[in-house]
């Protein structure tokens, strides 16, 4: 199973396949490493890389796409029912309607 980061300072990763509880290799600038899945994870889906807390900002690709609605665990896979994007939805237009 593996991840994807691209800085140390990211606090995400993305999924490069479908991943099951275990470890998830960690590819990317930082090096090898490695953090363990709790749960399962969609491939193409964020997971975390480190404890955020509510209120965290959630750091992907180096850029502060959104932040942590809740506490989450490392491993933890991290989406909209954890956390809110800053930008707002990306799945639907402002009017609210799903794309």
């Amino acid at each position: 199973q593996t991840g994807y980061i691209v800085y140390a300072t990211d606090s995400v990763g993305t999924a490069l396949g479908e991943i099951e509880p275990g470890a998830i290799r960690l590819l990317g600038e930082p090096g090898d490493g490695h953090v363990t899945a709790v749960e399962h994870i969609p491939f193409g889906h964020k997971f975390a890389l480190r404890a955020l807390r509510a209120g965290d900002p959630v750091i992907k690709y180096g850029a502060r796409i959104g932040t942590a609605t809740q506490d989450i665990v490392p491993g933890e896979h991290v989406h909209l029912h954890n956390m809110r994007l800053d930008a707002g939805r990306r799945d639907r237009p402002a009017g609210g309607r799903r794309l």
